[in-house]
């Protein structure tokens, strides 16, 4: 039995009494019951209907379906589309720069073109847990965030880099060029944090050789966020991870997915996380 069955399984009989518990779990081997009983307990009980995938695929970002489309002809291209959500849908035709067809599909057709995609994302295995499966965990609050809103975490997180670049700065030239990029928002966010305990383990910018451009400036920090993020993100439960990834478009989402692979010390990830949860508690366009 996999972790993710594993899991599964505990949410499933987390809702039955204990003595019941025992006894089912009694009937488990040995190496699955440890597993089991090892797990987290869960914050709510089992909703019957998040197991279903078929709202999996609207919560993913258009651009993790690119690799599998550009396999077909235009006319199955627009086929696929159809079976998408308006925004998706609307996204990968300028892309491929197709006119969609009149005729609707079939729930059958609906189904198999869905579950194909489906499938190129997850395996034909299905193993992803539905949110109501997750381990408990603070940065559980990250299932609600959007797109935008992750890309604004990423960005004030790589603040935190920045303040430790700062302190080898001598150029008052530089410092003064720094400001001036930073929105109002963000100065104030740097402000609030330069007293905070930093991390041993930081992206260096280099701002030594920084073009003095704004555009440039953003991209270096929003580089050092998205490493901080993933560093956080490490040791959470992959599942939780699955779906963060796969909220942000397929370019920043792999950097973070190889990141990940690298399992962050827990002294270091446990550090990065309560500094995502403080972006999360202080800054007025995450709320």
């Amino acid at each position: 039995m996999t972790d993710t069955s594993v899991v599964a399984l505990k949410k499933m009989i987390s809702s039955l009494s204990l003595p019941l518990q025992e006894r089912l779990i009694h009937f488990l081997p040995e190496k699955t019951a440890k597993k089991l009983v090892s797990l987290s307990p869960f914050e709510d009980k089992i909703i019957l209907k998040d197991i279903e995938y078929n709202n999996l695929l609207d919560l993913v970002h258009y651009s993790w379906f690119l690799p599998t489309l550009r396999i077909y002809e235009k006319k199955e291209i627009a086929l696929f589309l159809l079976s998408l959500c308006e925004k998706q849908k609307k996204n990968l035709r300028s892309i491929f720069d197709i006119k969609l067809p009149k005729a609707t599909l079939t729930c059958e057709g609906n189904k198999y073109l869905r579950n194909h995609l489906l499938f190129s994302l997850i395996g034909e295995e299905k193993e992803i847990l539905p949110f109501s499966f997750l381990p408990v965990s603070p940065l559980n609050i990250l299932l609600k965030f959007s797109k935008k809103n992750l890309m604004v975490l990423i960005d004030f997180l790589g603040l935190y880099d920045l303040k430790i670049e700062l302190k080898q700065i001598v150029d008052p030239k530089i410092m003064k060029s720094i400001q001036k990029c930073l929105s109002k928002e963000k100065q104030l966010f740097l402000k609030n944090i330069r007293h905070e305990k930093q991390s041993s383990d930081f992206t260096r910018l280099n701002l030594n050789v920084w073009d003095s451009e704004k555009k440039s400036l953003t991209g270096i920090i929003h580089k050092a966020g998205l490493a901080r993020f993933a560093k956080g993100l490490s040791r959470e439960d992959e599942n939780l991870i699955w779906y963060i990834i796969h909220f942000l478009d397929i370019g920043r989402g792999s950097i973070i997915e190889k990141l990940c692979e690298k399992r962050e010390k827990e002294t270091v990830s446990s550090f990065i996380s309560k500094q995502i949860l403080n972006v999360i508690q202080t800054n007025i366009q995450l709320k």
